[in-house]
Formats: structure tokens, C-alpha cells, sequence
């Protein structure tokens, strides 16, 4: 009975382990399908998730591009009016620039020549106006004293034109003078014999007095009175050539002594006609060599405004440039700034004006300093073929900002620069991206004969 009883009990647990194993598989059977249905569930909300998010979140288009910062309107055209012989050039393509640098100096023998010649003829006339001055300085018109010709002290002038001159003028003078003395003399040598010839004649008719006298008493015979009125006839005949000849002297010094002043009033006047002729020469000269001296001066070409030189046409020394050349190209720094941008054949068909640009200035760390954005505000109707063949189309991008970086750290953009630039034709979405193999196989197979 015991055994039967501890069989019967074996078998019980028996029977007891093998239902919990087998509600264990069971449960465990029951789980595996809910697990299942967890995880598709979540494969597909994750998928669809995915999808979604594909499907409305845009990634953008670009066109990547090099461009170059330049200044709007037109830019300055640097010539020279005459022309030269380029002697010097100090700037070169790119250079900044202020008003009034010296960018080149020019050449010109004909109008150094001509400098020269004006110097000379100005240093010449100057030369003489100086002598002419002097002597006038040394005249003294009208004083009526003695000729002070002779006491002219012509070495103060120290001019040799005005010595010659003065020279030939004092010995006409002197040729006078020594007239207006021999006259001198004459008239006093005429005034004593009229002396003379008085006394005599007062003294002859004091005896034809006494004889007429004597011949009234009959002192004296009648002859003798008639000889003594001949007498006194003689002498007053005397007196009278004596006063003749007396008042001819005298006139001819007068006449001497008045050329010997006309000969002084007309050497003045001559000096002064000649000295305001030279001072008109004079003039004429000084505006004559200021004008060759601001054309020399212009051979000095500088800045007329502040800038970036653009191009230079002429950099090598000893090119002849001809009037009216262009020698520089410059861009005032007024100017508002653009990109140009070259725009690649391939891509100019996907972009239009108004399209976003993103600048990237070569010259400063991206990173550091950051870019600037834009807008393409034109783009050039034809192709751009450069000389080594390569070919591009060029567009304006109006720049947001005119400086990079923070206010801390800002930076100007200048002419010149190199920039990349990414422009934003479209945007689409990743599932567009995804499916555009898919699209592009299955539009060449339907496409196929």
C-alpha cells in the first residue's frame, strides 16, 4: 500500500511539472505573435515616419560658382590729353588708390624744348626790362639842373644792354654839351667886343659932338666933322654885327640847350615805351610758360578720386602713348559693390534673377568671419568667351551687407576680392532625391522603342 501510495504520489508531481512547462510554452506561444505585432507596428510607424519626413522636408538646390567683388556704374577712364614717353608707372591692376596718388609720369622732349625756350626768352626779356628800369631809375626829369646824364653811374644797373645803350645815349649828349659850351664861350667873347664897340661908339659921338661944337666956332673945318660922323657910323655898324652875331650865339645855345632836354624827354619816353613793351613780353611769356608748366605738370598723372585701379594699359616704361589714350580704368570707392559672378554653361539654365546667393570672400576664415548673402539682380543675356577659350555667363549679385564678420571683429569688403558663391536655384525633398534614379530609369525605359 505504501508503494502503491508513493508511486501514485510520483506521478502526481510528475504530471504537476509537465503542466507548468507546458502553460509555460503556452504563455511563451502566446507572447510571440503580440512581440511580432509590436516590433511591424513599429517598422512600419518608423517607415512611415520616415516617408513623411522625406517627403516634406525640402533640401535645397545650388549652383556653385567663383566670383569677384566689383563696384556698380561706370568706372573712371584715366587719358592724357597730349599724349608721351612712358617714363614711370607706380601702381599696377588691383591696387587701391587715394585722390591725388601719382599713378604714372609721362615724357614729352617737344614740350621739355619748349620750356626751355619760353625760360630763356622770359630770362632775355626780364634780362633787359631789369637795364631798362635802371636807367629810368637813374633819370631826373624836368629838374633843370645840370645835364646829370654825365653823373649817371650806369655800373648800379649792372646790365650790359642797358650800359651799351646809356653809353651811345651820353655821347650824343656829350656831343651837345660841348656845343651849349663853345656857345658858352663865343657869347662871352661876342658880349666884350659889343663892350667894346659900345665904348667906342659912345666915345666917337662925344668927339663928333665936340667937333660939331668946334666947327659951329670955326675951330674945326667941316671935313674933319664929316670925317668923324663917318667914323661913328663905322663903329655903330660895328656895334650892331656885334649885337648880330651876339644874339645869333645866344639862340643857338638856346637851341642846343632845349635839344640837349628833348634829346633827355625823348630817351625817356623810349625807355618807357620799352620798358612797358618788355613788361607786356614779359606777361605774354609768363602766361606762355605756366601754360607749358601745367601741361608738364600733367605728365605727372594722378588719382582723381579714391579707387581700385581696374587696368592698366600701359605698365612698361618707354611706350609711346598717343592723345586721348586710356592709361588707367579706375573704380571710385563710392561705387556700390557686386559680385560677378561666372555661371558655368551647364548650370545657366536653372538659374534666374532674383535667385538667393550665398558669398563666401576667399580672403577671410569662413569659419571666423562668416559670408554675406545676396540676390542676382541681372544675368548676361549672351556667353562670355575668355582668351584661354573658357566659357561662361556672368552674373550681378547685389550684396545685403558691405562688411563681414561681427561687430566685434567686422570686416569691409573691397574691390577685388575672390569670392565662391552658392546659388539657390530649387528646392526639393529628400523623397524626390530618393525616387529621382527610379524616375529617370523608369521615363528612358518608357521612352524606349
Amino acid at each position: 500500500m505504501t508503494d502503491i501510495q508513493a508511486n501514485s504520489q510520483v506521478e502526481d508531481r510528475h504530471k504537476a511539472k509537465v503542466g507548468l512547462f507546458v502553460q509555460a510554452e503556452r504563455r511563451r506561444d502566446a507572447r510571440q505573435p503580440a512581440t511580432a505585432r509590436a516590433t511591424m507596428i513599429t517598422l512600419v510607424l518608423f517607415v512611415a515616419a520616415g516617408l513623411v519626413f522625406a517627403a516634406v522636408t525640402p533640401l535645397r538646390e545650388l549652383v556653385r560658382a567663383s566670383g569677384t567683388i566689383v563696384p556698380t556704374g561706370r568706372s573712371i577712364a584715366i587719358e592724357h590729353l597730349n599724349g608721351g614717353i612712358v617714363a614711370d608707372v607706380f601702381v599696377s591692376e588691383g591696387e587701391r588708390v587715394k585722390k591725388g596718388d601719382l599713378l604714372a609720369i609721362l615724357d614729352s622732349p617737344e614740350l621739355t624744348r619748349n620750356v626751355a625756350r619760353a625760360r630763356d626768352s622770359l630770362a632775355h626779356v626780364e634780362h633787359r626790362l631789369a637795364g631798362t628800369l635802371g636807367l629810368l631809375s637813374l633819370m631826373n626829369f624836368g629838374t633843370g639842373e645840370s645835364p646829370h646824364f654825365l653823373e649817371m653811374d650806369t655800373t648800379l644797373v649792372e646790365n650790359d644792354h642797358a650800359d651799351a645803350r646809356q653809353a651811345l645815349f651820353v655821347e650824343r649828349q656829350r656831343v651837345l654839351q660841348s656845343q651849349i659850351e663853345q656857345a658858352t664861350i663865343m657869347i662871352e667873347t661876342l658880349e666884350n667886343a659889343r663892350d667894346i664897340a659900345v665904348q667906342r661908339a659912345h666915345g666917337q659921338e662925344d668927339q663928333v659932338s665936340r667937333f660939331s661944337n668946334l666947327a659951329q666956332q670955326g675951330h674945326v673945318s667941316a671935313f674933319t666933322l664929316i670925317a668923324a660922323e663917318d667914323r661913328l657910323g663905322e663903329l655903330r655898324g660895328e656895334l650892331a654885327s656885334a649885337e648880330v652875331a651876339l644874339a645869333r650865339a645866344v639862340g643857338q645855345q638856346a637851341t642846343d640847350i632845349a635839344k640837349l632836354k628833348d634829346n633827355e624827354l625823348a630817351h625817356g619816353e623810349a625807355l618807357l615805351k620799352e620798358a612797358y613793351d618788355l613788361r607786356e613780353q614779359q606777361e605774354t611769356l609768363k602766361t606762355e610758360l605756366k601754360g607749358l608748366l601745367t601741361q608738364i605738370d600733367a605728365l605727372s598723372i594722378r588719382a582723381p578720386r579714391g579707387g581700385v585701379i581696374q587696368s592698366v594699359a600701359f605698365p612698361m616704361t618707354g611706350e609711346v602713348i598717343g592723345p586721348d589714350t586710356e592709361l588707367f580704368e579706375l573704380f571710385p570707392d563710392a561705387a556700390t559693390l557686386v559680385a560677378e559672378v561666372q555661371v558655368e554653361p551647364k548650370d545657366i539654365g536653372h538659374i534666374s534673377v532674383g535667385d538667393s546667393v550665398s558669398l563666401k570672400l576667399q580672403t577671410f576664415d569662413f569659419r571666423r568671419y562668416g559670408g554675406t548673402s545676396g540676390v542676382i539682380e541681372s544675368l548676361s543675356p549672351t556667353s562670355v568667351t575668355q582668351t584661354d577659350g573658357a566659357t561662361f555667363y556672368r552674373a550681378v549679385v547685389s550684396l545685403d551687407d558691405s562688411h563681414v564678420g561681427s561687430d566685434e571683429d567686422k570686416r569691409r569688403i573691397q574691390i577685388g576680392m575672390e569670392a565662391a558663391a552658392e546659388i539657390q536655384t530649387n528646392s526639393r525633398t529628400i523623397l524626390q532625391y530618393m525616387l529621382k534614379p527610379l524616375d529617370s530609369s523608369l521615363r528612358a525605359i518608357l521612352t524606349e522603342r
